[in-house]
């Protein structure tokens, strides 16, 4: 599943935040573009950014040609800009390159470009690596704890969660009355009747209550130690932390504990 999840989220996500953020510019001195896009962009900008602020100004003055919306009809102050009274919107990176240098220097470049990709880089990791990792460790509450689990630990494994629970709420309990084909009764007036707020669940079920139970501790392993086929230099530690930080650092497991339980 790590895997997985490098190849299809987390590598196109960087690879789209890396080409997104690799080319940088800024302003020639004496452009007439600086006075143009005054306190609209900051002094590095990316090529997107000004055609975008061009477009956007276009569509505000109703300056696209009626019917074409490829073509500008330009105003008087940027006809001067780009010595032309009509623009098609594909030539806007090339027209445009005449009134700014490109950032060259790789420290700088590299420096933004990381910037940017920090403050962005987001994917949507597939949980269940985590509930699947055998090295991953989950707190169960002590209401739970106590009574399903006898408070015979402190920290669970995932397998063993759901071996305990569901032999627990299976098993014959005051706190669970079989109804149907796989289904349960959550009996009233008892230490769980109050805390889900349903009344009936099916055993297939069980997991998705589970996860809303426990709080995820953290894990033992990483990418590396689960896939060491990634492992080449001593650079892959570095680059499985970042990773890692990246799919798990704002997991939504550890944030809160709910007061209730809903399906």
């Amino acid at each position: 599943m790590y895997i997985d999840c490098l190849d299809t989220k987390l590598i196109p996500a960087l690879t789209e935040c890396v080409e997104k953020y690799s080319e940088w510019w800024s302003f020639k001195v004496f452009s007439p573009f600086v006075e143009y896009a005054h306190g609209r962009l900051p002094s590095y900008f990316r090529p997107e950014e000004l055609i975008n602020l061009l477009l956007n100004d276009a569509e505000k003055n109703y300056s696209f040609d009626p019917g074409n919306s490829k073509i500008i009809l330009v105003d008087e102050y940027l006809q001067k800009c780009f010595n032309t009274t009509v623009i098609f919107v594909s030539d806007l990176y090339t027209l445009c390159l005449s009134h700014i240098n490109i950032l060259d220097d790789p420290a700088k470049v590299l420096y933004i470009k990381n910037k940017h990709i920090a403050a962005e880089l987001w994917i949507d990791t597939p949980y269940d690596i985590l509930y699947k990792d055998s090295s991953s460790k989950f707190w169960l509450p002590p209401l739970y704890n106590d009574i399903m689990c006898k408070n015979t630990k402190m920290t669970y494994k995932w397998n063993e969660l759901c071996f305990l629970i569901t032999n627990f709420i299976t098993t014959k309990n005051p706190y669970f009355t079989p109804f149907g084909v796989g289904s349960f009764l959550i009996n009233s007036g008892t230490a769980f009747s109050n805390e889900m707020k349903f009344k009936y669940f099916h055993k297939s079920q069980i997991p998705d209550i589970i996860k809303q139970i426990i709080k995820y501790l953290g894990k033992q392993s990483n990418i590396l130690t689960l896939c060491p086929e990634l492992y080449q230099t001593n650079d892959d530690i570095e680059t499985a932390k970042f990773l890692e930080e990246i799919m798990f650092g704002n997991n939504r497991l550890m944030p809160h504990s709910n007061s209730y339980i809903n399906l």
